[in-house]
């Protein structure tokens, strides 16, 4: 078992053995006074004790300088004086220990307890030192009369076994805890503590039948247990395999059915984690059941368990005690099944939500759309065209009809049936009908029509997407009919297909363009390599504009970004700075010259000037 979060109290909090230096001594010292602060009672005395402030001051300035030995003299003359003084132990422990003299504190300890038998901080600091300095018979000693100074606490058992454990005999720790629990009952905190013994020794089922008693006393725990179960290094399949045979046969004093299950839900055990619910509900009455499997489907989507989730929810539904609640199931049930990849059960649950809500209500709505989305993804775009028709007729000025309506016509497409898509995007509104009736005029070749349905979507596009297709509409608005037509089946080929398909309609296209009319198709056709991710085509295109369209309106645009690509390349610099240098002097007006002369300034901080005769006229 990992170490790192049972570590015992003495590791985490115990002085190192190198002499502190001023600041930490100081820190030490004031953190054993508030540690082993005195009872209430005796507290404003102590505080006020002239004589005992004045030794401690006098130790911790010694102990700073390095003096170990007159800081203990001081110390113990402290403590022959007021042996009830908490503040001299734990003092003369930590110089003592600096020291290498630990065994010294003994009789100051004992007589310290002696004045004061219920100071549990220094019984445990008793345990400490004398784990430490190798003598666990009296470590055993000590833990017995701790029990009988405070017969009913179960401090002196943990802390005893955590010596024991610490001193490397977790069969002493495992008899004490168990010791323990005899005398005190089955506290959740010893049980726990007996299970990582048992652990640590090898005994796997007596650790699972610990951990299983310690949530079957107390269900909080559960938390706990299962980080024990996390850090596990050997055993774990051990443990969790007879917590599992616990949880099921109600054996090994097991805690609650749900406890088991979210640890088979855990380790993956997906069929065992079903069956342990099911098992766990035959004992429970309805409402109680229903409880028990809705926290283990929350449970479920929490540990991204979809399959388990989608199961419990269609047990939860099966058993609604009203419509309302099988409702809310439904719709939890649609959520799980789309995270779980389950589109059909996803869109009967969403069905039956939307046949539960009243006709023309804003949640039938939204049903119903997600459900035409589910439709279309379940049975293609036939069944997502007959789902979306019938939620149009039923909600005909939605604000999802424009939306739907471009999501079913690409998959007609798609599918090549470009009529029907025609027909569905027919009297919808929206951006994504928009640019979707425009591609579908584009392709048919009206790219008149596809233009003006670009520019007529535009206000509902985002950003980004407006800008491309107030780009598009432009290119087409410049160009004759012929050269329209190429730019469309550029466009046309980067939405339908790939980049690679773009580029290829325009390498086959511009030979038949007049060369005046070029430039704007090598543009866009730069721009749609770009997005597929085809830099060296879109760098071929733009040095086309600059070598042989000097006059045209794309070069200063195609220049600047000719130059980036270019000096994003190892050695690119000199290049990029010529094209840049070029652009500035052929085009000052331009309102990217700005741009242009701060990327060439860049350039020239990193790696120098170029010089040379302009060359762009």
């Amino acid at each position: 078992m990992r170490g790192r979060r049972r570590a015992s109290s003495a590791a985490l909090v115990g002085p190192s053995r190198r002499l502190p230096g001023p600041r930490v001594a100081s820190a030490w010292l004031l953190s054993a006074l508030l540690l082993a602060s005195p009872p209430p009672v005796q507290a404003q005395r102590w505080a006020s004790d002239p004589y005992e402030s004045r030794l401690l001051r006098e130790a911790s300035a010694l102990e700073t300088r390095g003096d170990l030995d007159g800081a203990e003299e001081k110390l113990r003359e402290l403590a022959r004086r007021r042996p009830e003084s908490s503040a001299a132990v734990f003092a003369l422990e930590r110089v003592l220990r600096a020291a290498d003299r630990l065994a010294g504190l003994a009789p100051i300890v004992a007589a310290h307890l002696e004045a004061n038998p219920g100071a549990a901080s220094v019984r445990s600091l008793e345990l400490r030192v004398l784990r430490d300095v190798d003598s666990l018979a009296a470590v055993d000693a000590a833990v017995k009369r701790w029990i009988r100074a405070d017969p009913a606490a179960a401090r002196p058992y943990r802390e005893g076994a955590d010596a024991f454990a610490q001193a490397g005999d977790v069969g002493a720790a495992a008899a004490l805890l168990e010791r323990g629990i005899d005398a005190l009952g089955p506290l959740p905190a010893l049980l726990l503590a007996l299970g990582d013994a048992r652990a640590a020794s090898g005994a796997f089922e007596e650790t699972a039948r610990a951990w299983s008693a310690a949530v079957a006393a107390d269900g909080a725990r559960v938390a706990e247990v299962l980080e024990r179960l996390g850090d596990l290094d050997a055993g774990r399949e051990e443990v969790v395999r007879a917590m599992l045979d616990a949880g099921a046969a109600w054996s090994l004093g097991a805690s609650r059915p749900e406890v088991a299950a979210e640890i088979a839900l855990r380790e993956g055990r997906e069929d065992e984690a079903r069956t342990l619910v099911e098992q766990g509900t035959r004992g429970m009455d309805a409402i109680e059941a229903r409880g028990f499997v809705r926290a283990f489907a929350r449970k479920a989507e929490d540990l991204e368990r979809w399959a388990v989730a989608v199961w419990a929810y269609e047990r939860l539904r099966e058993t609604a005690a009203a419509p309302a609640e099988a409702r809310a199931t439904d719709e939890r049930l649609a959520e799980a099944a789309l995270a779980a990849g389950d589109t059909s059960a996803a869109a009967a649950a969403l069905r039956r939500v939307r046949e539960a809500h009243p006709p023309k209500s804003p949640e039938r709505r939204a049903a119903w759309a997600a459900e035409v989305r589910l439709r279309l993804a379940l049975g293609g775009a036939d069944e997502g065209r007959e789902a979306f028709e019938a939620f149009r007729q039923e909600f005909a000025d939605a604000s999802e009809v424009g939306e739907l309506a471009a999501v079913v016509a690409a998959a007609l497409i798609e599918a090549g049936d470009k009529e029907a898509a025609f027909q569905t995007l027919d009297g919808a509104a929206g951006a994504g009908a928009g640019i979707e009736r425009a591609f579908l005029f584009l392709e048919a070749g009206a790219v008149l029509e596809g233009a003006e349905a670009l520019l007529g979507a535009l206000p509902g596009l985002d950003p980004a997407e407006a800008t491309r297709a107030l780009g598009l509409a432009q290119t087409i608005g410049r160009l004759g009919p012929n050269a329209a037509r190429v730019a469309a089946r550029v466009a046309v080929a980067g939405r339908r297909r790939t980049a690679a398909d773009a580029v290829q309609a325009a390498q086959e296209g511009l030979s038949t363009v007049a060369p005046a009319e070029r430039p704007p198709i090598l543009a866009l056709a730069a721009r749609t390599a770009d997005e597929g991710g085809l830099a060296e085509a879109a760098e071929d295109f733009r040095r086309r504009i600059v070598a042989e369209h000097l006059e045209s309106d794309e070069l200063p645009e195609a220049a600047l970004l000719l130059a980036k690509a270019v000096a994003g390349r190892p050695g690119g610099g000199p290049e990029a700075m010529r094209i840049l240098e070029d652009l500035i002097v052929a085009r000052p007006a331009s309102a990217i010259v700005p741009e242009a002369r701060r990327e060439l300034n860049r350039l020239r901080a990193a790696g120098g000037t170029a010089l040379h005769a302009p060359r762009l006229s």
